[in-house]
């Protein structure tokens, strides 16, 4: 089924802090984009997003959408972004000790905790520069087929704003694809019989429901 209605970004409960520091890539991206922000380097490119299995059935295009439109972009002072970025992770890391002191914990020890989260987030939205608006991309959509090499999505824009982004951007397309192109194959293979999918129990609980909807 080709879905053209697209997910929105809230959907997805994406760690944007992280997503933004660079905190879920592999570091060499990471590090690409801090390199050339450090050398006011503004090249633009096309990034082509391709696949190589024969009739891959693509899922993952509305989550990477949802990742360049919260996490494309970059912070005014990178340094001050660094050091908030520190403690909010010690912060939530408070939060989740809070969390599991319920119900014990009263209101009156949790809400410190739950506000200094809440104030380092607002500071550093506060930094952020969005860079979405800047990107062109054009996409299939989720549900539809690819051959080999066929481009699934182009990307243009200023490398800098999204080079952080590749390892999630294609964790979504791999495992949506895979997930999808795996659940039409068996499908098919069943030829009218049901097909029930426990997909979950072989997936840690994060991925239950981006599996589920692939499927």
């Amino acid at each position: 089924m080709i879905v053209t209605d697209r997910l929105t970004p809230q959907v997805f409960r994406l760690p944007i802090e992280k997503i933004r520091a660079g905190y879920k890539s592999d570091i060499y991206f990471a590090r690409t984009k801090l390199i050339l922000e450090r050398d006011a380097r503004h090249d633009r490119v096309t990034m082509q997003i391709f696949q190589k299995h024969p009739d891959a059935v693509i899922v993952g295009t509305d989550q990477t959408l949802a990742i360049l439109h919260v996490g494309a972009g970059r912070y005014r002072d990178r340094a001050l972004a660094q050091t908030l970025f520190e403690r909010y992770l010690a912060a939530e890391k408070r939060l989740y000790a809070a969390w599991l002191a319920l119900p014990q914990l009263d209101w009156s020890r949790y809400e410190p905790v739950a506000r200094e989260v809440f104030e380092i987030s607002r500071e550093l939205a506060s930094l952020w520069e969005p860079a979405w608006h800047e990107l062109e991309v054009t996409s299939l959509y989720d549900g539809e087929s690819a051959t080999p090499f066929e481009p699934v999505m182009h990307i243009e824009g200023e490398y800098a704003a999204f080079a952080h982004l590749e390892t999630l951007y294609l964790g979504a397309l791999s495992e949506g694809t895979r997930v999808a192109t795996n659940t039409r194959d068996v499908v098919q293979a069943a030829n009218g019989k049901p097909v029930i999918m426990f997909g979950a129990r072989h997936q840690t609980h994060e991925a239950q429901a981006g599996s589920g909807y692939a499927a």
